[in-house]
């Protein structure tokens, strides 16, 4: 999971375009690192919701983010 963490972390601060980040790629904590990156680098992102995550988990991640979290959920 660090790997993805690194990846998209690199993503977020050399493109321009807008990334798609799988919930099931990282755990909460990165999710959340992520967020607080995202926030800082004034950058949106689209977050694909699995089952790891819950309806508060989602919430406090676009809180933390600052609302720069598009959300989508994943297909069953």
């Amino acid at each position: 999971m660090l790997r993805n963490y690194q990846t998209i972390l690199g993503l977020l601060q050399n493109s321009k375009r807008e990334i798609e980040i799988q919930s099931v790629d990282l755990d909460y904590n990165g999710l959340t690192n992520l967020a607080n990156e995202m926030r800082r680098l004034d950058r949106v992102a689209t977050l694909v919701v699995g089952g790891n995550l819950t309806a508060d988990m989602v919430n406090s991640l676009v809180l933390t983010s600052g609302d720069r979290f598009n959300i989508k959920f994943a297909q069953p």
